[in-house]
């Protein structure tokens, strides 16, 4: 089988990771074929990440050799909807004008009929995906990945699903590779607090400033807090905290950055329901108990008072930070529980699933 994996490529954010590991995945764990069709040009730090097994097409839709034929020459095509809006829409793969869009995204017809098989992975938000049913008619075999127990259930009880709730679906963790991540933890006298991330302003809610200061009064002697990606009007803040590390996104690995840290800290805007988070997989990989809000793929990840805690409110996080730095031994046995929880999203165990799915 040849697999191609579909989507606009040109950004390095969540769905691009994914997209990278999903390719990586299926070349190192499987024997089917692998491609990487980009509606644009590559992202060039996602390209760094791709194996050599891995083909990589750019400009399907644009440049001046445009090849959209390629996408005929697939057994299964993976979206990745990094625009989420435009690419469960039929009229988006006929190159017809869509959405909100006042031209059309390409002036190619593609032939719906002529792909075999069209995976949607919705990766971002659930919504859109109430406009596959225009493809529905006309793709043989069409199939979702939700991101989420809550974007299927979604599908499974909203009305505005209705005419996709046939549709087969199921749900996916984003693969981590165990050779990203290390184990062990580097020898510190106090309790490391981190969080890495983009410095993008949903990720990083600005409670979080006050969260560093109701712990400091109690336990700042005991801890040291290490941000990784925080948005510059935050880390201009928190940097007048004598016992608070600011990095820039991604200055050093996220391998030798988890080493560093021993709570992971996933405070993120209240309103912001996260799909699943790369992030808080990799803490788990890595050994930390998670704090996070109770939203979205975080209720998938965390498993409240196991691995660590799902907060409702500041005071939430207080209290649960509070008490895992008043009780050490919690830190390492919730650690262990998490490592445990992680092994369910290693590369090679969610591209079986993703196979077993396509192939049913």
């Amino acid at each position: 089988m040849r697999i191609g994996i579909f989507s606009k490529l040109g950004s390095s954010g969540g769905s691009e990771h994914r997209a990278a590991a999903m390719a990586n995945g299926i070349s190192r764990y499987t024997n089917h074929a692998c491609c990487i069709l980009c509606e644009k040009q590559f992202n060039k730090k996602i390209r760094k990440l791709i194996d050599p097994q891995v083909e990589i097409i750019e400009n399907i839709f644009q440049g001046i050799n445009p090849t959209p034929q390629k996408i005929y020459e697939v057994d299964s095509l993976l979206i990745i909807n990094t625009d989420s809006y435009s690419f469960p829409r039929r009229c988006y793969w006929e190159g017809q004008r869509c959405w909100k869009h006042k031209e059309p995204r390409h002036t190619f017809f593609i032939d719906l009929s002529k792909i075999p098989q069209m995976v949607f992975l919705f990766n971002y938000v659930i919504k859109p995906s109430c406009r596959l049913y225009t493809i529905y008619e006309h793709c043989p075999d069409l199939r979702i990945i939700c991101a989420n127990r809550d974007y299927y259930n979604d599908i499974e009880t909203k009305e505005k699903y209705n005419k996709i709730r046939n549709i087969p679906k199921f749900i996916l963790e984003s693969p981590i590779d165990p050779a990203t991540i290390s184990k062990t933890k580097n020898f510190s006298s106090r309790i490391r607090i981190g969080k890495h991330s983009k410095p993008w302003g949903y990720k990083f809610d600005k409670e979080n400033i006050k969260l560093v200061r109701k712990i400091n009064e109690k336990y700042k002697d005991q801890i040291v807090w290490d941000f990784m990606g925080v948005p510059s009007t935050y880390a201009q803040i928190l940097e007048q905290f004598d016992n608070v590390i600011i990095r820039k996104e991604y200055s050093i690995s996220v391998k030798d950055y988890l080493k560093n840290i021993d709570i992971f800290l996933f405070f993120i805007k209240w309103r912001r329901r996260e799909p699943w988070a790369r992030v808080v997989a990799e803490g788990m990989m890595s050994g930390c108990p998670i704090l996070a809000t109770n939203k979205g793929g975080n209720q998938d990840q965390v498993r409240h008072n196991k691995n660590g805690f799902l907060c409702n409110s500041l005071k939430d996080f207080e209290e649960k930070l509070s008490y895992l730095i008043n009780n050490k031994e919690k830190i390492k046995e919730f650690g262990e529980k998490s490592i445990e929880y992680s092994n369910n999203f290693t590369t090679e165990k969610v591209i079986k699933r993703y196979i077993d799915f396509i192939k049913s």
